[in-house]
């Protein structure tokens, strides 16, 4: 599945392909935008398009690279996600769940790593306002001091819930809403249906 089946959002894509084709990506990235556009989607396609084995400014989703990355095996990509207490099991939890310092610790381990191969390091946030302050101002140690071929892509739907240093050092993608009449094409496409 290359960035073009990803629908809604090519002006967003435009500016990742741009920056990979220009050489010119940055250390930290902001995805903002409402629960369930998208955000986190397109941020795995980077991450994808920055390592995979065939293409430049694109992936193919067969290489090893991109489907290591889609089973979340790829030494080089790693998601960081809100979890329940670990009295209540740790689980993955985006409603009530937190990122605690523990885990941006790990975050800064693997991140100073060298990368295998020549790939780029991809860290995904997944649910960044989900970081407690302790959690954010750690995290703003690697993003003021970043690693060589690493990047950072933190996914909110309130990204006034971080700290304005933390936003100071990402450049910022708005996500918007997917138009109606694009979601109604691709479902007439994909569903081969009439439009009654």
């Amino acid at each position: 599945m290359p960035f073009s089946d990803i629908i809604g959002h090519d002006r967003e894509i435009d500016i990742l392909k741009k920056g990979i084709l220009q050489n010119r990506v940055p250390h930290a990235f902001l995805f903002a935008g409402p629960n369930g556009i998208g955000k986190r989607m397109t941020a795995f396609a980077f991450a994808k398009a920055l390592n995979c084995e065939r293409y430049k400014d694109d992936f193919c989703g067969e290489c090893q690279h991109c489907k290591t990355i889609d089973s979340l095996s790829f030494m080089d990509v790693f998601l960081v996600e809100p979890r329940e207490p670990d009295y209540k099991g740790g689980a993955v939890d985006h409603v009530n769940g937190i990122i605690r310092e523990d885990h941006i610790s790990g975050v800064q381990q693997r991140i100073s790593y060298r990368s295998q191969k020549g790939n780029k390091k991809v860290c995904i946030i997944d649910g960044a306002e989900k970081m407690n302050r302790t959690a954010q101002n750690k995290l703003l140690k690697t993003l003021e001091e970043p690693a060589p071929d690493s990047v950072i892509i933190l996914v909110t739907c309130k990204a006034a819930e971080l700290i304005p240093t933390i936003l100071s050092r990402c450049q910022r993608i708005n996500f918007r809403p997917i138009k109606k009449d694009i979601i109604g094409r691709f479902i007439l496409d994909k569903l081969n249906i009439s439009k009654e």
